[in-house]
């Protein structure tokens, strides 16, 4: 519980509303449909694809557990299976476990802030990621992509 109330201090309060913000939102929307419609392990054979219209550069989806494991990452398959609970930004924000949290919020979808390094980087940059509850094989599960301010 202390965890819980850990990371819903550092929720984001206020949705971005840029465009790239509205395409992430119907992406992750529409990759929930995909699962729901053809099964997470089909939906993310589909979602690995570089290039694809669910993987773009740096616009990928990833999905935890409510245990934060990740179940799913399409630009780190091998961080599949490890647990990133507790794992904070270089700002001290546990974002891993506020994604978890806002997915088991009343409205089941939203946005965290943190600060984390563009791919292949080391500098934190503000990134923004948009996360909502889906159903994987009978549970719940934290479905998510996000963006870089600075793009």
């Amino acid at each position: 519980m202390l965890l819980r109330a850990v990371a819903r201090r550092f929720t984001s309060t206020v949705a971005p509303t840029s465009t790239r913000a509205k395409s992430v939102v119907h992406l992750v929307d529409k990759a929930a449909n995909l699962i729901e419609t053809k099964g997470s392990a089909s939906a993310f054979l589909d979602m690995r694809v570089p290039g694809s219209q669910w993987f773009k550069e740096d616009i990928y989806l990833f999905a935890y557990d409510f245990d934060a494991n990740v179940i799913f990452n399409a630009a780190a398959p091998e961080k599949e299976g490890t647990n990133v609970g507790g794992h904070p930004d270089k700002e001290g924000k546990l974002f891993h476990d506020a994604f978890i949290e806002v997915a088991q919020s009343p409205s089941q979808h939203g946005w965290v802030d943190y600060k984390w390094p563009l791919p292949g980087g080391t500098e934190p940059k503000q990134k923004f990621t948009y996360t909502r509850s889906v159903n994987v094989n009978g549970k719940g599960a934290a479905l998510m992509s996000g963006y870089y301010e600075d793009e």
